[in-house]
């Protein structure tokens, strides 16, 4: 076992002989995996995680674990199937080839984009409405204190 503060994840998830990852199911951690064409036991702890685990389980190429129910014998339940039920691996692999099917790479997307926005001047067109709109409409104030005054004066005149 080396213990380091980091790993280049996505490279050992490359490597040949690794069989399986146990992860807390972040975003990275999951597409990295997806990628690699590995098959994964997510133990999810905070924010996204869950939600990601529970995908990749639907999608069967994972395995999660509620990190309360978290035991040696629900991780050796979990490494026994997604290591011997040979599904789990399809169906990476399968996901795998789906995620690298792309017409053209992501460098040459971004390099395309930046100069797309090089060549419309900041591509104004792209930007939402919202951007134009005052702090105070943007917050909506404007309508939260008209229908703020409008119920006032309806108590007031009802209720007089």
């Amino acid at each position: 076992v080396i213990i380091r503060k980091w790993f280049p994840q996505s490279d050992l998830l490359a490597h040949p002989n690794i069989k399986l990852f146990i992860t807390h199911g972040g975003q990275l951690s999951t597409i990295e995996s997806l990628y690699r064409g590995v098959p994964i036991i997510g133990i999810p702890v905070l924010g996204d995680q869950k939600l990601n685990m529970a995908n990749a389980a639907n999608r069967g190429y994972g395995v999660l674990i509620d990190f309360p129910d978290l035991s040696e014998e629900t991780l050796t339940k979990a490494l026994e199937e997604a290591l011997n039920n040979p599904i789990y691996s399809q169906n990476v692999k399968r996901g795998s080839q789906i995620l690298r099917d792309q017409h053209t790479s992501p460098a040459d997307r971004a390099e395309f984009w930046v100069d797309y926005v090089i060549r419309h001047k900041g591509a104004r067109h792209f930007r939402p409405a919202s951007m134009e709109l005052t702090w105070y409409q943007h917050i909506s104030l404007d309508v939260v204190l008209f229908l703020t005054a409008a119920t006032v004066v309806f108590f007031v005149i009802f209720y007089k």
